[in-house]
């Protein structure tokens, strides 16, 4: 059965518009994996971290022809094992995709493994790291955008779920609301390369699905400065929030408040999460901003929220909650609105704007 090999923009495509029919196999080590996974490709190591530290080990000390040979034998104990998990995941799939870092000897061996048991797979042509060339690229044909602002607690992410309109959400991503307080509890943020592979999967996805190349269509994206978190964006995206057209949600600090109660104080401990647990965490994000806020505000605002938490009175969570607002992301926002002049398409509350969307957005 002869080599099947598919390049690394055919792969990506297939994932795009195929992605039912596709399955995918990432046989680097689970640290490779964690420093920039490929999406949609699941790791199944032929070689564990130590095991490729040995190997490397054996290449530079004894030739390549020693390192293959050490590789095959620290293989060989759970070798059926490993193809058996390799066919479990790509069985029934018209397109079964396998890759290695470059396309060479590991993702070489687990086809001809694969292949020996009488199952099709395909190899990516140039592994991960042509997946990651190609990737890289969609951050130079962006879609044309329409962004979402407003100050902390407006609704944004809601507003552009409920749309049911193409959409770039960031912060899904980032695995982070994008503030001091956003750090999301037991979801750790990816790898900056995952996090750019993430986005620029979606940024093909929306190009091949709703393409805007013809004057028509945009992607709702909200509005975020550089980063969030310890995440970085690519420059073209920060440009292009900034120079795109925006709508600003226009919602009062009362509703702002209840948001912000709903989304972090009510939800977590709907799903599990301990009043403890959640005022250790938002003590330590209040206590990162203790010097913007100046000591007497920071020592005012802690102290609300640790009387809330330990008595669960909702009516002290939003009296902390609307002081952060007003003392802090307010603040932020003012200034960060002053320092570019933004095109203004739309304001309005969430009705009007989801209205605006739906009607007049195509």
């Amino acid at each position: 059965m002869g080599e099947a090999l598919i390049s690394a923009d055919e792969a990506l495509n297939l994932i795009a518009t195929k992605e039912h029919s596709v399955k995918c196999v990432d046989v680097r080590s689970e640290g490779e994996v964690k420093s920039g996974a490929i999406p949609k490709f699941e790791n199944f190591p032929i070689l564990n971290d130590s095991e490729r530290h040995q190997v490397g080990l054996c290449y530079k000390q004894s030739g390549q022809h020693a390192a293959i040979e050490l590789g095959h034998q620290l293989v060989d104990s759970h070798r059926e094992q490993l193809v058996e998990q390799w066919r479990a995941h790509l069985r029934g799939a018209e397109w079964p995709l396998i890759a290695c870092w470059r396309g060479g000897l590991r993702s070489e061996t687990a086809a001809q493994w694969i292949r020996s048991t009488g199952q099709t797979v395909i190899r990516v042509d140039g592994g991960t790291k042509a997946l990651r060339g190609e990737l890289l690229k969609e951050f130079d044909r962006l879609p044309r955008f329409l962004v979402l602002a407003g100050p902390t607690g407006s609704g944004k992410t809601r507003l552009m779920a409920k749309s049911r309109r193409p959409m770039l959400d960031l912060e899904q991503f980032a695995n982070h609301r994008g503030s001091a307080f956003g750090t999301m509890l037991n979801k750790p943020q990816p790898s900056q390369i995952t996090f750019e592979n993430q986005l620029a999967l979606q940024l093909r996805f929306l190009r091949v699905h709703h393409p805007t190349d013809a004057g028509h269509g945009c992607a709702l994206i909200e509005d975020e400065s550089h980063s969030i978190g310890r995440i970085h964006f690519p420059l073209t995206i920060t440009h292009a929030i900034q120079k795109s057209p925006i709508i600003r949600l226009k919602i009062d600090i009362e509703q702002r408040t209840q948001n912000i109660f709903d989304e972090y104080v009510v939800e977590p401990q709907r799903s599990g999460t301990d009043r403890r647990q959640l005022l250790d965490h938002f003590s330590s994000c209040l206590a990162r901003i203790e010097s913007k806020l100046g000591g007497q505000m920071y020592k005012t605002i802690l102290a609300h929220m640790t009387a809330a938490f330990e008595s669960d009175n909702h009516g002290l969570h939003r009296e902390w909650i609307r002081l952060l607002l007003e003392k802090y992301y307010d603040k932020a926002y003012a200034y960060s609105e002053s320092k570019w002049p933004r095109e203004v398409a739309f304001e309005g509350d969430e009705s009007a704007c989801l209205n605006w969307i739906q009607t007049r957005y195509v």
